[in-house]
């Protein structure tokens, strides 16, 4: 089997590093661009290396190259405004696509591309790691069984300071804060915006409000805020989404509130709290042991099986459909 990965920054190391574990009898290459002779490990510089060199691939120069090697997997962790134009060229030649989150297209484009890999038999994932996160597992289970009752709110919150995320470079460099190359918040922590759909779908209305701070030197929206409304079976319940790119302190949680007990997420120290809102005790406490390369190395697993059995999985584009009209609805709101 031959895999080609689109990228070899710090998302593309990773998925090389867990590839070579999970399809050990693969032939590997990389197409890239920029050159950067650095291998990264926990976004951290571990040793001043050619990648080609380092994880024994072979390099492509061009797109020619690439469809004339005709691969059968292809990961896609170049920048975001390259992933639509990247997906639908190795659909095209059949090839099954794992594409870095996150999936930027309008409806028409979508189209397009779900008809192309049906027609060729390919698979295609969007690599939304957090759907694999044992406390999102573990919170999707306690909400489908209802055991809490009716859901009054819910709360996501993704606060960051970009400049932290690559140490080892200029963060002024990175696609993260470049408008034309698909950054600013929106598209960087959009996890959060998945894991809504995830559970919950569309909404039925919802408020935006996303603005450039200006407390960094960038082109792109660095805040965002909604308040998004649901009807569900004669409810009505409301959904908080809290994202930044410049807050100094880290902060990322998922909090459920039931008419009689609250649930508390923290995901980076990666806590589970079930609170009686009466008596404010904790009734249940869990924290789960986990290291971060864990969860991609799952959805890697999970996508092998789904192209072993040539079924759509559940982090396909098709079935992310909800995803990208809740990203656009967020994207194109006029505040």
């Amino acid at each position: 089997m031959k895999i080609l990965i689109i990228g070899l920054g710090s998302i593309g190391q990773r998925h090389l590093s867990n590839l070579k574990k999970i399809f050990k009898k693969s032939s590997f290459y990389a197409l890239r661009k920029i050159g950067k002779k650095i291998i990264i490990k926990e976004t951290r510089i571990i040793k001043k290396s050619d990648p080609i060199k380092y994880f024994n691939i072979g390099k492509l120069n061009s797109y020619k190259e690439a469809k004339k090697l005709k691969p059968n997997i292809v990961f896609i962790c170049n920048p975001s405004v390259f992933h639509y134009r990247d997906a639908i060229f190795f659909a095209s030649i059949g090839s099954h696509l794992f594409i870095e989150k996150p999936f930027i297209a309008n409806m028409p484009q979508v189209k397009k591309i779900s008809s192309m890999l049906i027609k060729k038999r390919s698979v295609s994932m969007i690599g939304y790691n957090m759907r694999f996160h044992p406390i999102i597992r573990f919170l999707q289970k306690i909400y489908k069984n209802n055991k809490y009752g009716k859901l009054i709110s819910a709360d996501f919150k993704n606060l960051t300071y970009v400049p932290s995320h690559h140490p080892y470079e200029n963060y002024k460099t990175g696609y993260a804060v470049k408008k034309q190359l698909g950054g600013g918040v929106l598209n960087s922590l959009i996890h959060e915006v998945d894991l809504i759909v995830y559970f919950f779908g569309l909404p039925n209305s919802l408020f935006v409000n996303k603005f450039n701070s200006r407390i960094l030197d960038i082109d792109v929206d660095d805040n965002l805020s909604s308040i998004m409304t649901y009807k569900n079976f004669k409810q009505k319940f409301y959904i908080n989404l809290n994202l930044s790119i410049v807050s100094l302190k880290e902060e990322r949680t998922v909090n459920f509130v039931y008419q009689n007990f609250t649930i508390d997420c923290n995901l980076i120290k990666n806590i589970i709290k079930i609170i009686n809102n009466k008596s404010k005790k904790t009734v249940f406490k869990k924290q789960f042991n986990i290291k971060r390369n864990t969860m991609f190395l799952k959805e890697v697993k999970y996508f092998k099986n789904s192209i072993l059995k040539t079924k759509q999985n559940f982090s396909s584009i098709k079935n992310n459909l909800d995803t990208i009209k809740l990203y656009n609805m967020l994207k194109n709101f006029k505040n």
